[in-house]
């Protein structure tokens, strides 16, 4: 999953789901999660997103001083993502529960990053719309040859799909990752088509 683009219900829901499969979170860099082995012994994690309150104090910073107030609701951290930005302005950490029982404890970034999710999965969803219609400019135009551009319409499609998806329902949060990763494919085959037709 891509850190910055998702709720904390989502991340919630993923690292659940790999702990239940017996993969307990030990770290995260970059956007890469790392897993260990573990058996699951029925201890729910969640995600805890905190935001920088001003420009003098880094999201870090605030989450120490929440993190007293964590420990004591029975919630503990196994991993915080990595700076995202010089500022620092916001940090994801990943809590167990220390105390059966213990209320998941709610961020006061949550609506923030609802709203970041749908305007990310929207964003997503106009590209894919500009990518298509491009796609079948130069299809039309003779710019562009037929396997190429059939190529990129069905990934410019699957792209939009996967967004709108997304869009419907926070559940299905991967769409956003496949479709941000389909621009991406696009791009690279845009780009290569580029070359070849220089060098050629």
């Amino acid at each position: 999953m891509l850190l910055g683009r998702h709720t904390d219900d989502q991340y919630t829901d993923f690292i659940s789901r790999q702990a239940q499969k017996g993969w307990w979170l030990s770290k995260i860099e970059g956007n890469i999660f790392t897993f260990k082995k573990k058996p699951y012994d029925g201890k729910r994690v969640c995600c805890y997103t905190v935001l920088s309150p001003h420009i003098a104090q880094g999201a870090e910073d605030e989450l120490y001083d929440e993190l007293d107030k964590l420990r004591a609701e029975g919630w503990d951290l196994i991993a915080l993502s990595p700076l995202s930005s010089l500022m620092d302005k916001s940090r994801h950490a990943f809590l167990y529960e220390k105390r059966p029982g213990a209320s998941v404890p709610a961020s006061k970034a949550q609506k923030v990053m609802k709203a970041r999710y749908f305007s990310k999965a929207a964003a997503s969803l106009a590209m894919s719309i500009v990518y298509l219609g491009f796609v079948i400019a130069a299809f039309l135009t003779g710019s562009m040859k037929p396997v190429l551009s059939a190529l990129l319409a069905l990934l410019s499609v699957f792209s939009g799909s996967q967004a709108i998806a997304a869009l419907a329902s926070s559940r299905h949060y991967l769409g956003l990752e496949r479709s941000v990763l389909s621009s991406f494919a696009i791009l690279a085959l845009l780009a290569m088509s580029l070359l070849f037709s220089l060098w050629a």
